[in-house]
């Protein structure tokens, strides 16, 4: 599919644009003040998140037999490195080295080693038993294990957790989890439950100060109930005690019997956690830290990061080779988006502005989940059959408010270009990983 005169034109106009604001000596210098601009709300975002995902990291754990270590993005710890003279001259400004969290902390990566090292032996008594076992074809019940078939086990390792995550409302991440749950046939009360917990945690970080969770100037010294809208746009009101109450404990009306446990009636004597509130916080503190500084070593080296892997003379070229990488999503997404105009013009030919512009983000939208290179969040359509796909895509957008017949239509017609794009991107991506190994 070949670019039009104008479609290459506005190609060549972001080449320069991106070469002027990343990748020339310049840009750097600017990008490195603007990091710092950016630092302060960065990292309490990150914090944010990294904690919110330790705790739903423990209830996949709990009810899906996920390790933590396997919960995204527990798994995206890097270190930073200074290339050597060679590297350098090479174009390698800076490196970065994937550190597996196993490595650091051992009781990640197995199920028994996290639940001895977060419960109570008392706890863990009653815990242990309803974690569900790896799935075995032809023995274990598919109701009762959730690592088989790849798109459910990712749907539950990151992908809802994601959903959550990314600055969305609640309606919108409903509507994402039921399409999911849809598509993939799951129960819908594994959905629900999974969407009350984060919904529940999310809440008691405004409104009540637990035992063993706070955060300082943010969370209310309530009288212990938060209140919520729960899956079903219910508001909700239930009584949490500590951080075991609002990821495992049972609440009428809310709760099901296979995912939730009756906790001690009396936290105080009975605390769940292996260790009391004061060492608890203590040590939640230290583990996500150690995520965080990986997160900010990461961070600080943003601005060569992003125009890494350049010779001193690419980097003073208008448009740099770089920017040849840069291009070829981009030229896909203008063919794309040029796609569904054309399609629109016979499909719905009344639509809006606006509508048209959520068509091309919808049909862009699969593109980047399936193709992209930053992978948090999408595990679960990519591991996807075409159709499981298909419905989940349907589901998704026409909850949006987006016509399912037009949106069916265009999938059909997009499909075929998406999967020759992805090829192309990744040849792409191939092609330069190559020719970094060999200098």
């Amino acid at each position: 599919m070949a670019l039009s005169a104008r479609e290459a034109e506005a190609l060549a106009e972001r080449k320069l644009k991106w070469g002027l604001k990343v990748a020339r000596e310049e840009a750097i210098d600017a990008n490195f003040f603007r990091m710092f601009d950016a630092y302060a709300p960065a990292a309490f975002a990150s914090e944010y998140t990294m904690m919110d995902t330790l705790f739903s990291g423990l209830y996949a754990a709990v009810f899906y037999g996920i390790p933590l270590a396997e919960v995204a993005p527990w798994q995206l710890l890097w270190e930073v490195e200074l290339p050597s003279p060679e590297e350098y001259l090479r174009g390698v400004l800076v490196k970065l080295v994937r550190v597996p969290p196993e490595t650091l902390y051992p009781f990640l990566s197995a199920i028994d080693e996290t639940l001895e090292f977060v419960f109570s032996p008392e706890t863990l008594s009653a815990v242990r038993p309803a974690v569900p076992s790896k799935a075995v074809y032809g023995r274990s019940r598919y109701d009762a294990s959730y690592f088989d078939p790849t798109a459910v086990r990712e749907f539950l390792r990151s992908t809802v957790f994601a959903f959550a995550k990314r600055g969305t409302s609640p309606s919108t991440v409903r509507a994402r989890v039921t399409a999911a749950a849809d598509a993939l046939e799951l129960r819908e009360e594994v959905a629900e439950d999974a969407f009350n917990r984060l919904a529940l945690i999310e809440a008691a970080k405004d409104q009540v100060a637990l035992a063993d969770y706070a955060w300082a100037d943010r969370t209310a010294v309530g009288d212990g109930r938060v209140r919520f809208r729960d899956f079903r746009n219910r508001e909700v009101e239930v009584e949490v005690w500590n951080l075991a109450d609002a990821l495992l404990g049972c609440y009428a009306d809310l709760s099901f019997a296979d995912l939730c446990h009756a906790l001690p009636a009396d936290p105080e004597r009975e605390y769940p956690f292996r260790v009391e509130p004061v060492a608890l916080r203590a040590a939640l503190s230290a583990l996500v830290e150690t995520f965080l500084s990986g997160f900010r070593r990461r961070f600080h080296a943003t601005a060569l990061a992003i125009a890494n892997y350049q010779t001193a003379e690419e980097r003073a070229r208008p448009v740099p080779e770089a920017a040849e990488r840069y291009s070829v999503p981009t030229s896909h997404k203008l063919q794309l988006d040029a796609l569904v105009d054309g399609a629109l013009s016979e499909l719905k030919p009344d639509a809006t502005a606006v509508e048209r512009n959520m068509y091309k983000v919808a049909v862009a939208s699969l593109y980047g989940e399936l193709y992209g290179v930053h992978r948090w969040g999408a595990e679960m359509q990519r591991a996807m059959a075409r159709e499981e796909l298909k419905r989940f895509w349907l589901e998704r957008w026409a909850a949006m408010g987006l016509d399912e017949r037009v949106l069916g239509e265009l999938f059909e017609r997009a499909w075929p270009a998406l999967t020759a794009f992805g090829g192309a991107r990744w040849r792409s991506v191939f092609i330069e990983a190559r020719k970094r190994l060999r200098g």
